[in-house]
């Protein structure tokens, strides 16, 4: 994978790695409530572990598993992974 290896931890309005380097940082830029900056600061921070796990689950469906493969949402989690990884 391309991107900064997770876990990321969030800190104020900049998401760290586990080593302290910065992933990114909210700026001011855009008008948002202090409770908006930390909703979307844990959705961000949660990216790595969120398609790590999808991954997991469309590698299971195409391997065989028969429960939901070639469903809508397999499908979807196939796109979101390669959207993601791509």
């Amino acid at each position: 994978m391309k991107h900064t290896p997770g876990p990321w931890i969030v800190d104020g309005k900049v998401i760290r790695t586990q080593y302290g380097g910065q992933v990114c940082m909210f700026s001011g830029m855009i008008r948002q409530t202090r409770d908006d900056i930390e909703a979307n600061a844990k959705l961000i921070s949660a990216a790595p572990d969120l398609l790590k796990s999808l991954n997991e689950m469309v590698e299971m469906m195409d391997g065989g598993d028969g429960h939901g493969a070639g469903s809508a949402w397999h499908i979807k989690a196939k796109v979101a992974v390669a959207k993601a990884t791509l």
